[in-house]
């Protein structure tokens, strides 16, 4: 072997090995960044359905709240909740006319509320809850919204309060 024949056999090895190209580089980049939207495009879904989750066990933990001041018979008064749009409020009495405490319990921001409440006259929002028993005659469901998801609390007339997706 001669001195050209290795020169030449050594260039084209450190040819070989000259690591990677420019276009690799950015299909290795690319591949990455597909990797990296798909995975926060699941994280927001997630950290959405938490928020949404967490406002329905809120509105739930508050209605029971209400039923077990009235069960309790708490300043011996009915107790309930006025559902509004971006909140729940606990009063005492047995109209929210009528109340003098009065409590607020506001949703996350990107949550909407709605409901579908067997009416009573004059009470239409209210879930108010009986001394003693803790029954309600305002039966009906509550549903929290956020994007397309959502979660629907279901209040009977024996006073069940149940969270449903």
């Amino acid at each position: 072997m001669t001195l050209l024949s290795m020169s030449l056999r050594a260039k084209r090895s450190n040819l070989d090995s000259r690591g990677v190209t420019f276009l690799e580089l950015v299909i290795v980049v690319a591949v990455l960044l597909i990797i990296f939207v798909s995975i926060m495009g699941n994280f927001q879904a997630f950290q959405r359905r938490t928020v949404l989750s967490s406002s329905a066990e809120q509105a739930q933990s508050y209605l029971r709240e209400a039923q077990n001041r009235a069960i309790t018979r708490q300043d011996d008064k009915d107790w309930g909740v006025r559902v509004n749009s971006s909140s729940l409020e606990l009063f005492d009495g047995n109209a929210y006319g009528s109340a003098t405490n009065i409590e607020t319990l506001a949703v996350s921001a990107s949550v909407t509320v709605t409901h579908s409440l067997q009416p009573t006259p004059g009470t239409t929002q209210d879930i108010v809850f009986t001394r003693l028993d803790g029954k309600t005659v305002n039966s009906g469901t509550i549903t929290l919204t956020q994007g397309t998801e959502s979660f629907t609390i279901t209040i009977s007339t024996s006073g069940n309060i149940v969270i449903g997706s």
